[in-house]
């Protein structure tokens, strides 16, 4: 499975919900997926919020931290959304990854303008959160 494959079932369970197919579930008797060792993101710490000003949010989405070589935080506004936020990423510069649908342009600015006051902070819970050293 590619990485493209796994954002686009992000995506799409990020707006459905698994009782939408009771119908077409079915009981196994065997494993059909093994969980991989290495991975230690407790369901907590699945899309933690790391900071708020006014009604942006900024958070770390997980898929993120397991997948992505740099850095990057997701902006919303009065909640997280992944499929409409922005994402931004924090290094080698900071630069729009994703504009998304949820921030006007102004609302972009103020956030790219938060991001670069708290761009230490910001890397440093990064790097706590994906298990990365600097």
């Amino acid at each position: 499975m590619t990485k493209k494959d796994l954002a686009e079932l992000a995506d799409f369970w990020d707006t459905h919900d698994i009782t939408e197919f009771e119908d077409e579930l079915e009981e196994v008797k065997e494993p059909v997926f093994e969980r991989r060792k290495e991975l230690k993101i407790q369901r907590s710490k699945m899309s933690p919020k790391i900071l708020q000003e006014g009604a942006l949010i900024f958070w770390f989405h997980s898929y993120d931290a397991l997948y992505e070589n740099r850095a990057s935080v997701h902006v919303g506004k009065g909640s997280q959304n992944d499929a409409n936020d922005a994402k931004i990423w924090l290094e080698p510069t900071i630069e729009v990854a994703k504009p998304g649908r949820t921030l006007r342009t102004h609302e972009l600015n103020r956030a790219l303008k938060i991001i670069e006051q708290n761009h230490d902070y910001l890397m440093e819970q990064w790097h706590e959160y994906s298990n990365k050293d600097n």
